[in-house]
């Protein structure tokens, strides 16, 4: 799989278990809040959004509010725009360039918030649209912002216990 980034081909790679882990913990809460509010539809690493005609991302998680979903021509391809909120999780082959690039993309394409987590800090670096940036510890809550008012979800609930792995 690949990403589009500056109409240049960036091969994804595989981020590990313990990224993988966190990226679904993201996902789980999120979903769980759309469910009961029905306030949008959220995709997983396999969703893509073309951000320009140069620009195709696959986050970690995505989410976007209903009255996008008029825009999806064929559900079976990338979707025509940039998501409302991006989660990405940071594994440990990350560059801080590449992923500073990535967030400047979805920004400057209109995405209103992206999460970045840092699994080995236990933290989250929340980036909004007048590139201004929250960092919350794990003892911080989430929210939603401007864009899912009543999103509260608990820094914590995004890292495994070690007495949960196997």
């Amino acid at each position: 799989p690949y990403e589009l980034v500056r109409g240049n081909l960036s091969p994804l790679r595989p981020t590990g278990s313990r990224a993988s882990e966190v990226a679904i913990a993201a996902a789980a809460e999120l979903y769980n809040y759309v469910k009961k509010t029905r306030a949008g539809r959220v995709t997983g690493a396999n969703g893509a959004y073309a951000l320009s005609a140069t620009c195709l991302r696959v986050p970690d998680v995505g989410f976007y509010v209903p009255a996008k979903a008029v825009q999806i021509t064929d559900p079976r391809k990338y979707l025509p725009f940039a998501p409302d909120l991006v989660v990405e999780v940071v594994s440990p082959e990350d560059r801080a360039g590449n992923l500073m690039e990535t967030v400047l993309d979805y920004l400057e394409a209109g995405t209103a918030l992206v999460w970045v987590i840092y699994p080995d800090l236990r933290s989250v670096a929340v980036h909004m649209p007048n590139y201004t940036t929250k960092l919350f510890s794990a003892d911080g809550v989430l929210d939603g912002g401007d864009l899912l008012s009543d999103l509260q979800i608990a820094v914590a609930d995004l890292f495994p216990n070690n007495e949960d792995a196997l």
